[in-house]
This record gives structure tokens, C-alpha cells and sequence, in this order.
């Protein structure tokens, strides 16, 4: 593995020894950075674990802008999801992980604080469905969402990667529930 500096900016390419030269640029045309504080690491184009590389093993967590901290766990522990940890952390902050019951995945519900963040509640996908609640029995949870209020886009379809209804929670944010039609999540099914 070798890294190289670029000009002007810090750079840095991981290389692997014999391979051919990266072009330049090429990252940043296809949007492929990380960044890491000031620092711009360069993947390229392909994402590749290297041998010698230690590489994260699950996704542990990720934040949930919210407006209120009781609105949200009253909403996600009424739709069947757990309250994990709801520490207060002092100044009006807390730190309230949440997840489906045997989830292993947690949503971190974070109050959202400036204008910035307030603007990005129930945005913070675009638009897109950019949360998937997996469930393996469709119709029974299907049935106690919309008994309880869930708001659903469409009616429930088929798919060939399984059965599916896009949801919003209170705030905007677009769900899919989902049952897959395969242990291994593929997208076609097959």
C-alpha cells in the first residue's frame, strides 16, 4: 500500500503495488471522498478492502434529526420500537438510542439545534426512501402501523426483492416496511 500527496491539497490515494496509476481527478468526478478533517482520502472509484486494512464490522448507529426528544420515542415506542438508552447529557441534550426489538442496528434521536439542522428534519433523505424497517411478517405489522396512524404513501406491493409500503414518519421522513423475498436483502429476488 502505497500513499501518495497531491498538489496543493492533502491527497492521499491508496495504491496497490503493481496496480495501474489512478487517473487524475478521477474521484472527484465520480464523488467518491471521504473526508476526514482536513484531510481528502482519495478511495477511487472502486471500494476494495485491502487485506491489511482493518475494516468496521457493523453499522452501529446513525442520528435521526427530531424536533422533540418525547415526541419521537412517544411515535417509534408506540409503532414497536425500544427505548435502548435515554441518558441526559445536560443542557437540554440527551443521548436516546432506539431500535426494533432484536434490531442491531440503533437509531440515535437527535434534537435538532440551529436552523440548519431544524430545516433538515424530515429531509434528511432528499425526498428518497432512505430508511428501511424490515419486518418478517408483513401483514400483522402492516396492520398495527396503520391501526396506530402511520400515514402510508400507496397501498402495500410486490416486488421482485419482496413486499413493500413507503411510510412517513411524523416529520417526513419516507420508510419503506419491507419483507424480503430473500435472507441476503438482494435486490431482484434471485
Amino acid at each position: 500500500l502505497a500513499l501518495r500527496f497531491g498538489a496543493g491539497v492533502e491527497d492521499r490515494t491508496k495504491v496497490r503495488k503493481g496496480a495501474r496509476e489512478p487517473r487524475a481527478g478521477a474521484a472527484e468526478r465520480a464523488g467518491r471522498r471521504l473526508r476526514r478533517g482536513a484531510r481528502v482520502v482519495d478511495l477511487g472509484l472502486r471500494s476494495m478492502p485491502f487485506p491489511d486494512v482493518a475494516v468496521p464490522r457493523r453499522l452501529a448507529l446513525f442520528s435521526l434529526l427530531i424536533p422533540d426528544y418525547d415526541e419521537a420515542l412517544a411515535f417509534f415506542l408506540g409503532i414497536g420500537f425500544e427505548c435502548r438508552e435515554d441518558t441526559d447529557l445536560g443542557g437540554g441534550k440527551r443521548w436516546v438510542r432506539i431500535a426494533p426489538p432484536d434490531g442491531e442496528s440503533e437509531m440515535l434521536l437527535a434534537r435538532a439545534v440551529g436552523d440548519q439542522q431544524k430545516a433538515a428534519i424530515g429531509a434528511q433523505g432528499g425526498g428518497r426512501v432512505w430508511l428501511f424497517l424490515e419486518t418478517e411478517d408483513f401483514e400483522a405489522d402492516f396492520a398495527r402501523m396503520k391501526q396506530r396512524g402511520v400515514h402510508f404513501e400507496a397501498e402495500p406491493r410486490d416486488e421482485p426483492y419482496g413486499r413493500v409500503v413507503v411510510w412517513n414518519d411524523p416529520w417526513g421522513n419516507r420508510w419503506d416496511l419491507i419483507q424480503f423475498a430473500s435472507s441476503d436483502r438482494g435486490g431482484t429476488g434471485a
